[in-house]
């Protein structure tokens, strides 16, 4: 089975609202923090009431990557780690995804990202937050350069196994670049079946197209995650851009598609 995830406006009350839409409880709720905002806010506590896991992201913003590194915030990261293990449910966390498009003169080589991450994740550890697992978000694109040319190799943004529970991918489908969901992100499973990991979709989406052709898309979305069992979570990442509901074809085969057992997984 697998998880369906969620990021809708980044409020409880939008968030609600989808699953209203669709008609059930969504199990996955993707969301992003920036450095000085606390890890477990609203959403999240939000979440633990009602059931769901949070997948966090926590942007470094104008932060580099190498004074992290170098035990510059190490305070601000125990303080994050001491929330963590109060919240005292599962969580799963992501540094900084898509890290790969940000700017070297600003964040730092992806060397440094690596090293940032694991030292955000021995200080978790260290303070007890057994509750946190982490995901390692990269672009789609970055996972395709694995076996190709390209100066953006997934590889580079690995911190090692140890410190890495999920392998995540975010991709859209788009009117301009109309790609299937495994042109998307089969070459991201095949790093995660590399690695031995399971995959998280940590954002998906598609734009409406022509007459049924994003309804057929979210079909042929549903058939390519059912043969994947390495995928653990799927997250739809709803706006304006990529509304289920941009269409009734397009809500009634998602809705079709989510509310079938397959997709009453956990994380």
């Amino acid at each position: 089975m697998i998880a369906l995830g969620v990021h809708a406006a980044g409020t409880v009350e939008a968030f609600d609202n989808f699953e209203e839409l669709i008609g059930r409880q969504v199990a996955v709720h993707r969301q992003y923090r920036r450095w000085l905002d606390p890890l477990v806010g609203r959403q999240a506590q939000d979440d633990k009431v009602k059931g769901r896991t949070p997948l966090i992201s926590w942007r470094a913003d104008d932060v580099a990557w190498t004074s992290i590194a170098a035990g510059e915030h190490d305070d601000r990261i125990a303080g994050q780690a001491a929330e963590l293990r109060e919240y005292a449910a599962p969580l799963v966390f992501s540094f900084h995804h898509e890290p790969e498009e940000e700017s070297p003169d600003t964040w730092g080589t992806p060397a440094d990202y690596c090293a940032a991450w694991r030292r955000i994740v021995n200080t978790f550890r260290q303070a007890g937050a057994t509750n946190v697992r982490t995901a390692l978000i990269l672009r789609r694109t970055t996972y395709r350069e694995l076996h190709g040319p390209g100066s953006a190799r997934a590889n580079d943004y690995w911190p090692g196994p140890r410190y890495i529970d999920f392998v995540a991918v975010d991709g859209y489908n788009k009117l301009d670049e109309w790609l299937s969901f495994a042109d998307i992100f089969q070459p991201a499973y095949r790093f995660a079946r590399l690695y031995d990991k399971p995959l998280i979709v940590a954002e998906f989406g598609s734009q409406e197209g022509t007459k049924g052709r994003k309804a057929a898309w979210f079909r042929d979305a549903d058939r390519w995650l059912r043969q994947r069992p390495r995928v653990k979570a799927a997250c739809y990442f709803s706006n304006s851009e990529y509304r289920i509901d941009s269409s009734p074809s397009s809500l009634s085969t998602f809705r079709a598609m989510v509310t079938a057992s397959y997709w009453n997984g956990a994380l």
